[in-house]
């Protein structure tokens, strides 16, 4: 069963209106050693395990795999051009979860929801989880942020 998108952005939506639970889209993409070696070049990773095949197919990863927070970056992305995050929203903090690595080659989905809704100190907070599965539904990430919105 197919789960639909709101029909209105978190930014066009009452605070009432978000509950726990509700869906706010999802996205596909497939990880390539050219992504892979682009993302560690920015950042000055030089860890053999993200360049070299040799090299990563004898460790326990048994090939190249995707750096964390490539992972993580993919979430956000798909969360700006869904336009979840609403203008004057401020980003309080992340908790990261990693299991399976990501290889070239995988295709992930990531699924993004609310998990929480509350208010504290007069101002209004909500969890958002992306959760993102590999091509066998094996888990990649689970990324929970907190986000207060204006």
């Amino acid at each position: 069963m197919e789960r639909q998108q709101p029909t209105k952005t978190l930014s066009e939506m009452s605070f009432e209106e978000i509950v726990p639970g509700m869906y706010l889209g999802e996205g596909t993409y497939q990880v390539t050693r050219e992504a892979i070696a682009r993302f560690a070049r920015l950042l000055n990773y030089d860890d053999p395990i993200y360049f070299d095949e040799d090299h990563a197919r004898r460790t326990s990863y048994g090939g190249i795999i995707t750096p964390p927070g490539m992972l993580f970056i993919y979430g956000l992305k798909l969360g700006w051009e869904l336009k979840l995050y609403p203008p004057g929203a401020i980003r309080m903090g992340d908790d990261n979860t990693y299991y399976t690595p990501a290889h070239p080659g995988d295709v992930l989905t990531t699924t993004i929801t609310v998990s929480e809704r509350f208010e504290r100190k007069q101002r209004k907070f909500l969890k958002i989880k992306l959760e993102t599965t590999n091509q066998r539904q094996e888990p990649v990430c689970t990324v929970d942020f907190t986000t207060i919105i204006p």
